[in-house]
């Protein structure tokens, strides 16, 4: 029973004066920051809040996602498309910018495989508007909950680099160079 309790007792000890408390790794609080701080200018210059973030962090900095929500209603794809765009390359600026994080980064410069992005607006009383944009496997996709099963369906999908050419090409892409 001593044995047991002495056992008991190191082992305690280890976990709790041995084991780090903050094994946090430094890129983790570098891409905190800088998530944070471009949070702030979404909601301040576009209403637009964040729902969730997450990514995937664990030898380096491979992807950081956002997933955020628009009060704007009745979105068009055009519309849709020129929010993800712009919100995704401002991203993706700020992360290259940002000389901290840069030796954690998978790649370098980061690009939008990098970043995930999804954006949630409020559904139209109509039902034929987009509901959600994202990023997935190199293609911005435009999606809405289908009327008769609630369930997500595509809507349209198209590479992203079709998605900036066709931004520029409005004259619609923000903050370029």
């Amino acid at each position: 029973m001593i044995l047991t309790c002495i056992s008991l007792v190191v082992a305690i000890s280890f976990f709790v004066f041995w084991f780090p408390r903050d094994k946090t790794p430094v890129y983790v609080n570098y891409a905190s920051s800088i998530r944070d701080q471009y949070l702030k200018h979404l909601r301040k210059e576009y209403n637009v809040k964040c729902d969730g973030f997450g990514g995937s962090f664990l030898y380096n900095v491979k992807q950081i996602s956002l997933a955020l929500s628009s009060n704007e209603s009745d979105v068009n794809i055009e519309k849709a498309r020129e929010q993800h765009v712009n919100f995704t390359e401002e991203f993706i600026r700020r992360i290259n910018r940002d000389e901290r994080i840069r030796p954690y980064l998978d790649h370098y410069p980061f690009s939008p495989e990098g970043v995930s992005i999804r954006i949630a607006f409020e559904a139209s009383l109509h039902g034929e508007d987009v509901t959600y944009v994202f990023y997935s496997r190199g293609n911005v996709v435009y999606a809405r909950p289908d009327v008769e099963t609630g369930l997500l369906e595509s809507i349209f999908e198209e590479p992203y680099e079709e998605a900036v050419r066709i931004v520029k090409e409005q004259g619609k892409l923000r903050g370029e160079g």
